[in-house]
């Protein structure tokens, strides 16, 4: 059986980290989570499955090409009727821009990847695979690198990173030379570490998961 590491962004709003096991990751697993997991509420775990029945049940999610055993997959609540109620819905829909309109509608975003569950302590003996997923607003980028070290990992994604300009890129690797807000272990799964660096507004949310190469 294999263990599978999902992360879902909430509207970009926060995060959340479950594990699983399964031979593949399917979006039965991701309803068993969405029953699972405290940080949905019991009216919009009801939209979900719901979502996830109506518009996935003949496709799983897809397997990221530039990254090996990771997988995504999203989930949009637009049903302002079921969200809200029929006149903030009437309103938004008919009365204001779509901007203001599709601001209500909730979207989970999420991330599936096949997790290395050997025991990890730094420095690694041989080089191992870690995935490395990235949120800034509505921005979702995962880069792999084989290394040693967790800062080794730091550098080279900081290095690759497309989304950021000279500067701040320069803001981002002093961060790391100096080890400020260094990844810490997520408590209740394994080999998945996370932090936040402040480069943008909102802020550079990361999640490192070792990763089955």
């Amino acid at each position: 059986m294999k263990t599978f590491t999902f992360l879902v962004n909430a509207n970009d709003k926060h995060c959340f980290v479950h594990q699983y096991q399964s031979e593949m990751p399917t979006n039965d697993l991701f309803r068993e989570l969405v029953h699972d997991t405290s940080h949905i509420s019991s009216k919009m775990k009801s939209l979900l499955i719901r979502e996830s029945l109506e518009c996935y049940h003949d496709n799983g999610p897809v397997k990221l090409d530039c990254v090996k055993n990771v997988w995504r997959d999203f989930f949009l609540i637009d049903d302002l009727i079921s969200l809200y109620n029929a006149n903030i819905a009437k309103k938004y829909h008919e009365g204001c821009g779509d901007r203001k309109y599709y601001k209500l509608m909730y979207l989970y975003d999420v991330n599936m990847i096949e997790t290395d569950m050997s025991d990890t302590v730094f420095p690694l003996s041989e080089k191992a695979t870690f995935t490395f997923i990235t949120y800034i607003r509505n921005y979702n980028a995962s880069y792999q690198f084989e290394v040693t070290t967790l800062e080794e990992g730091l550098m080279l994604w900081a290095t690759n990173i497309d989304i950021l300009n000279r500067q701040q890129r320069k803001v981002l690797l002093k961060y790391i030379q100096k080890s400020k807000n260094n990844p810490i272990a997520v408590e209740g799964v394994k080999n998945v570490w996370s932090t936040s660096y402040r480069i943008f507004r909102p802020l550079l949310t990361l999640h490192i998961v070792k990763t089955v190469s």
